[in-house]
């Protein structure tokens, strides 16, 4: 059997949630039918780097500048038929490559990334192949929660594209990153194309994957075919239960700082809930592990040199998720599953979130397998209630039953084998 993934991205090194997930599933696919029967198709770019896998590797090259003007303009603008990001993916040169490269490959299952990539199906020959497109999220629910958080009156404006930045024009960014008016009308229009795409390619693809159950659910309303929950495959059953917290107050927060939701949710956090939770826990540390802070965050964050460090990215998480107290997941909007959350329910990590921050996890008891609390004026309190090693070390065993439940190596792997017939 041979498999293809047209990807959106070079997922390595997997230092965000979609990189994350990808090389979960190319893992997947290696161990079960070989590296040798496995191809990553991804589009050539400068963020590239070494990997250490063997698999069989092509390449696409993406639009040029004045392509993705032309596309805008003409598709989304004129026509109404692509979304932005569907434009700026979008090329003649690029459906030319990945006919030439299915047809060399002749694969079994062909995996579309996003509807990125799943816009060119209709385009292609795909001969005996079983096409399948992974959705990650519905970015229309995703858009819709970004509008509803811009109107609230402690979000500051904020950068909707997120880590998506590079791909857009440069010309535009400024202007998106500024102006509330020109995000909230962007991710209104959006979010109305993303949808109707969402629902016309889920009713072309026999297969569609979503890693949100809710939105499972939702997209087979519109009319989608073959809708799976696709659990993220992230780490190993292997890991034990080996917790190394002494009792200190030191707590984390992990995700990507150029990812709205997070680095809106953290600013909010720190600005207004931090001083009193420092008045309740006079030795509190948040150590903030991600990538590329904003400016304002960096600036906020020197206001308490004592009680938040800004870490960066790390190459092992075993250090910080095994020694802390909990992980905060204090977000204001958000959607699908965040990977962050799954990856403290491994470590055994208790966890205090909002209902964004565990949305799509499948938390079965509430405030016994996680802390689940909406108003944040409240945060200090569990804090400092986790501080209590019986009760820590309660809701520590329970999450690490849930991950073992739901997301262990063996649990996630007889799901993917289901849906691919592996």
């Amino acid at each position: 059997m041979k498999v293809a993934l047209i990807s959106t991205l070079y997922p390595f090194p997997a230092d965000v949630g979609k990189k994350v997930v990808v090389t979960g599933l190319i893992r997947f696919f290696c161990e079960k039918i070989s590296s040798e029967n496995f191809f990553l198709i991804f589009p050539v770019t400068d963020l590239m780097t070494k990997n250490a896998h063997e698999f069989n590797q092509e390449n696409y090259i993406l639009p040029t500048g004045i392509t993705k003007l032309r596309n805008i303009f003409f598709h989304t603008f004129l026509r109404r038929k692509k979304s932005i990001q569907e434009s700026l993916f979008f090329s003649n040169n690029i459906t030319t490559s990945l006919q030439k490269i299915i047809n060399e490959i002749d694969a079994d299952i062909l995996v579309f990334d996003t509807i990125r990539m799943g816009q060119y199906l209709p385009l292609l020959n795909t001969g005996k192949a079983r096409n399948v497109l992974y959705l990650e999220d519905l970015f229309s629910v995703r858009y819709e929660s970004m509008i509803r958080a811009l109107n609230f009156p402690e979000t500051k404006s904020f950068n909707p594209l997120g880590n998506f930045e590079r791909h857009v024009p440069r010309i535009f960014r400024s202007y998106i990153r500024k102006f509330s008016f020109v995000q909230k009308m962007l991710l209104s229009y959006e979010s109305k194309l993303v949808a109707n795409s969402e629902a016309v390619q889920s009713r072309i693809f026999p297969d569609n994957l979503l890693i949100n159950k809710s939105e499972v659910e939702l997209l087979s309303s519109w009319g989608g075919r073959g809708v799976h929950v696709f659990p993220p495959y992230i780490s190993s059953s292997m890991r034990p239960y080996a917790r190394s917290w002494n009792k200190s107050p030191i707590f984390v927060f992990l995700g990507g700082l150029d990812v709205p939701h997070n680095a809106v949710s953290l600013e909010n956090f720190i600005d207004v809930h931090l001083s009193k939770i420092i008045q309740d826990i006079p030795d509190v540390l948040i150590r903030v592990i991600g990538k590329n802070p904003a400016p304002s965050l960096l600036a906020l964050v020197k206001k308490f040199p004592l009680h938040v460090r800004i870490e960066g990215y790390v190459d092992s998480l075993d250090e910080v998720l095994l020694g802390a107290c909990a992980m905060l997941v204090p977000l204001l909007f958000g959607s699908g599953v965040k990977l962050k959350t799954i990856d403290a329910l491994s470590y055994g990590l208790p966890i205090i979130a909002t209902d964004f921050g565990v949305e799509g996890v499948g938390i079965s008891t509430e405030n016994q397998d996680c802390i689940i609390e909406n108003n944040l004026s409240n945060y200090g309190i569990w804090m400092k209630r986790l501080l209590d090693s019986q009760f820590n070390e309660q809701i520590s065993r329970n999450s690490y039953r849930l991950y073992m439940e739901n997301y262990s190596d063996s649990s996630v792997k007889a799901k993917y084998s289901k849906i691919f017939s592996i």
